[in-house]
């Protein structure tokens, strides 16, 4: 009886084709055909900068390069995801809405209001034109009948890692990203130039692959931001230092923090790394999603939930339809960076964090928390405080329950004292009373005030808040945010 069992899982195998062996990534310090081993052939270079970075199963060989000093790290070429424990296997909320549509109906992208990511169809343009690295399953350039899309006139440039096909989207997971990032009826930042660095033909991908399009969009394309709408479950050093190689060339990278959420607040990369802007979804109403990771990784979140953008006319003549999960709240924050970078092209990472910290609305605790990061992204508040760069600037009101948070930016180099009033209103825009609290802000710091300023909703009151001036000059730094459950 062995006897047949062994033979049946031979067979099996051989029907089944041959398991690969478990590949490894190795960084030694001389180029591998310099070392003089026999099988040099069957190590596979890496493009990496600067650095001997090769692909093998030939671990013995590894291990004998090692003994002779010549090898700085070794890993297994892990996988990693696009869908990470999908929204989409849950039957609760199904990816694609049964709904699909031919042409492009901006009422039923409605949920962007909330964040008014369509702003920058009604400014003026930036004066530089940004490239954003899309790493993921291709973008579907083409429509049905093989004629180039209007949304994707911007793609500009592509290259596979995984086949021929930049433009053939394997899993309409990059198309719906792209038409978020920059297409036309869409995208945050329409006038900026995309690349498609495809890495995965299914939806999970190799290292290796996405290592090498991150590369490849800092040293042969020239991205500005680089776009990950996929996750790692472990920390590798191949994975780490592409994307410090990328954030050292001044690169903006956003990555989905992934969506299992509901399961695990495990950390996964590369929203884990430092200096990456890991993004969590919330619905259209500003709540949080179930599926969304909560810790440290979360800097910020973007409407995940029912989301209208393009898709891959690979698979139907369709072109829109919705869409949700975490990766498709990263590529509008990678959308904004992109329409921010317009018009500053030297902003670094940081930069773009303080933004985000001083315009984002926060619909959780006040200041930074796990669950929304600073905040949800509100592009045209970002925009208008890139471009005004005033000296004290407040974030939206956001009312959560009975709960109001709010921010004041200190955009000075320096502490500042400010007194901040709150102002209660008649229907006909007479102030009824106000309260004045006294606020030290810290250097370009964005400083929650919630706890030192309280609304009262009971009475339906209107109300603004105020920078002190005088008893007749109070200068409203904003209006309150309404907000609806």
């Amino acid at each position: 009886m062995k006897r047949i069992i062994i033979f049946t899982v031979f067979m099996l195998c051989l029907l089944a084709g041959t398991v690969n062996a478990t590949e490894y990534i190795v960084e030694i310090n001389k180029d591998i055909f310099e070392t003089g081993i026999d099988n040099a052939e069957l190590f596979e270079k890496m493009n990496a900068p600067d650095k001997f970075l090769y692909v093998t199963e030939e671990l013995d060989t590894v291990k004998q390069l090692e003994e002779q000093g010549m090898v700085v790290y070794y890993e297994e070429n892990i996988q990693i995801n696009i869908i990470d424990d999908a929204v989409y296997e849950d039957e609760n909320i199904p990816v694609m809405l049964s709904s699909l549509y031919d042409e492009f109906d901006v009422s039923k992208a409605s949920y962007a209001t909330f964040t008014n990511n369509l702003i920058a169809r009604d400014i003026p343009k930036g004066e530089y034109t940004v490239r954003v690295g899309i790493i993921d399953s291709g973008i579907a350039v083409n429509d049905a009948s093989g004629n180039l899309r209007e949304d994707f006139g911007n793609v500009v440039a592509g290259k596979s890692f995984v086949d021929a096909k930049p433009f053939y989207d394997t899993t309409n997971h990059g198309t719906p990203c792209a038409g978020l990032i920059g297409g036309k009826f869409s995208g945050i930042a329409p006038d900026c130039e995309m690349i498609s660095l495809k890495a995965f033909s299914s939806s999970s991908g190799s290292l290796d692959d996405v290592t090498n399009a991150i590369y490849a969009a800092v040293d042969d394309y020239g991205c500005k931001v680089i776009n990950i709408s996929a996750s790692a479950p472990a920390f590798t050093t191949t994975f780490k230092e592409a994307v410090e190689h990328a954030i050292k060339n001044n690169v903006i990278v956003v990555a989905a923090v992934g969506n299992n959420g509901n399961t695990t607040s495990a950390n996964t990369y590369p929203a884990n790394f430092s200096g990456v802007i890991g993004v969590g979804s919330v619905s259209a109403k500003g709540v949080h999603s179930y599926f969304s990771r909560v810790n440290s990784t979360v800097d910020a979140c973007a409407i995940g939930e029912n989301v209208y953008t393009t898709f891959s006319t690979d698979y139907s003549s369709n072109k829109y339809a919705y869409t949700q999960g975490t990766s498709f709240s990263a590529p509008q924050i990678s959308g904004l960076a992109a329409l921010l970078c317009s018009y500053d092209i030297d902003m670094t990472p940081d930069e773009f964090v303080e933004i985000l910290e001083a315009t984002a609305f926060d619909p959780g605790e006040s200041g930074y928390d796990t669950t929304y990061g600073h905040g949800i992204i509100d592009v045209k508040e970002a925009v208008e405080f890139l471009l005004k760069k005033p000296q004290i600037y407040s974030s939206r009101i956001f009312k959560s329950g009975d709960n109001l948070n709010y921010k004041v930016y200190n955009n000075t180099i320096g502490s500042k004292t400010i007194t901040v009033i709150k102002a209660n209103y008649n229907e006909s825009g007479s102030v009824m009373n106000y309260e004045s609290v006294v606020v030290k802000l810290p250097s370009q710091t964005a400083t929650p005030i919630s706890d030192a300023i309280s609304c009262d909703f009971t009475n339906d009151e209107y109300f603004r808040v105020m920078v002190w001036r005088s008893f007749k000059n109070m200068i409203p730094l904003y209006k309150a945010r309404e907000y609806t459950e």
